[in-house]
């Protein structure tokens, strides 16, 4: 299912670029709705073309034809990187913190869904995605990667590497930000793999 968001034109750019890449995130929250309230409240233009909700729902928040400041890197040819990747946010609640045996966001709401426990950047406790967002995620990578004409190949890991942007066509936020913890050790790359065929 797609439902198309109405997002304010002055929170993107509506000019025209080739396409290189998708960029995954997550959003550190637990719905579509609060990421894209969020997004509209900061002035930078940060937001991606789709978020995929906990139940595969996509919401398109613009036009993928066009862009925003997504990645938020600070290197000279920002812009152009910017202009040529395509992101996808992926709801989830990111890193937990765990106290007496339950876990909690960084608002301090209680989590009870899976967890996955691995130390990474800081954390120790990660929410779970759902197996709705691997199959929609798939799928919305083969529609845009069709439309674009992008050969699809899949950075498997979480490691800072800048160079990443120039030999992989799928990549996730924590490859070119190392203060950023999205996607996250609980994310399961091989399962995206099947459903995107790679395998």
């Amino acid at each position: 299912m797609q439902k198309i968001e109405n997002f304010p034109k002055n929170q993107y750019f509506q000019d025209l670029h080739k396409k290189r890449r998708i960029c995954l995130h997550h959003t550190c929250g637990s719905t579509a709705e609060g990421a894209i309230e969020w997004w509209k409240q900061k002035p930078e233009k940060v937001g991606t073309a789709y978020i995929i909700d906990k139940d595969g729902t996509v919401h398109q928040v613009f036009n993928d034809n066009f862009w925003a400041y997504q990645l938020g890197l600070k290197t000279p040819n920002r812009t152009e990187i910017e202009q040529s990747t395509i992101g996808i946010e992926i709801v989830n609640e990111g890193a937990l913190y765990e106290r007496n045996g339950k876990f909690y966001t960084d608002w301090n709401k209680q989590y009870s869904q899976p967890v996955t426990k691995q130390n990474w950047r800081g954390y120790r406790c990660w929410a779970n995605y759902t197996e709705q967002q691997y199959a929609a995620c798939a799928a919305l990578i083969n529609t845009i990667a069709q439309k674009h004409e992008i050969k699809l190949t899949l950075n498997e890991n979480l490691d800072f590497n800048p160079k990443i942007l120039d030999t992989h066509t799928i990549i996730n936020h924590a490859n070119v930000r190392q203060d950023k913890t999205d996607l996250s050790p609980a994310f399961d790359f091989q399962k995206l793999k099947q459903y995107l065929s790679l395998i």
